[in-house]
């Protein structure tokens, strides 16, 4: 009988212990990513409702104010005071901001239900009646996921190379085997050894193309991080003219 026993290179489980490293660290950059994605929807149909209630109060304030205007100016015509076309002119106005207050409110129900889903509720969700602007802190000094992402991409496939070198090192076996021979009686014998791996030109070509990835990996990574820039200053744009809007709203 015998017994053997393949002891691969250490450099294999090295490699791969740090390649599993790196998995792991894009897993949890992916995992950031999505919820920072169902943050930023959160937000954004809060804020959007927000705006939709401020909107709705302006609307019904400037209708019951014509509204007011319409019924002034009936009567203006009834004692003299001025002619109908003030009246016609008041009841446009006034049939425009009800109008406008109605397709508001059908956009604040269709939102509420959106925010209810979102949140995991049957139901929907509204929020408070406000037209104040959110505040904003200043920029994070850490970089965008999107960006940390794509550097990880890189470490991972940085990572990948060494595991492909491993296959290039040797591996190590020992033995033992053991046979009677009856009259002889036992002889056993103990073997060491050492694979050496011959076909090694197929390994340098996935090497060769691992580097390759690495690369796309590194050009990805700067287009991520101009994406992320424009992004940045678009959003600042946003901000800026939503609060110039506000301001006009409550002007």
């Amino acid at each position: 009988f015998g017994i053997e026993q393949n002891l691969p290179n250490p450099a294999i489980f090295k490699s791969g212990n740090a390649m599993q490293d790196e998995m792991v660290k894009s897993n949890e950059l992916e995992r950031r990513l999505t919820v920072n994605n169902l943050k930023l929807q959160v937000r954004n149909i809060y804020y959007e409702l927000q705006h939709r209630k401020g909107l709705e109060a302006l609307y019904l304030h400037l209708s019951e104010t014509y509204a007011h205007y319409f019924q002034t100016a009936k009567i203006r015509v009834e004692t003299g005071a001025t002619n109908a076309i003030q009246v016609v002119t008041m009841k446009a106005a006034m049939n425009e901001y009800e109008l406008l207050t109605r397709q508001t409110r059908m956009e604040i129900s269709t939102l509420e239900r959106q925010f209810g889903l979102l949140l995991g509720s049957g139901e929907g969700i509204t929020v408070a009646d406000s037209l104040s602007p959110a505040i904003f802190g200043p920029a994070s000094s850490e970089q965008p996921i999107k960006v940390q992402q794509a550097q990880q991409d890189i470490k991972l496939e940085l990572a990948k190379i060494p595991v492909l070198k491993a296959g290039l090192k040797p591996g190590f076996n020992i033995g033992f085997a053991a046979q009677n021979y009856f009259d002889g009686g036992w002889l056993n014998g103990l073997q060491a050894g050492i694979e050496v791996p011959l076909l090694n030109q197929p390994v340098k070509r996935k090497i060769e193309a691992q580097r390759l990835k690495v690369e796309t990996a590194r050009d990805i990574q700067e287009a991520q991080h101009m994406r992320a820039t424009q992004e940045i200053r678009e959003v600042q744009h946003k901000i800026q003219s939503s609060a110039e809007d506000i301001r006009a709203d409550e002007e």
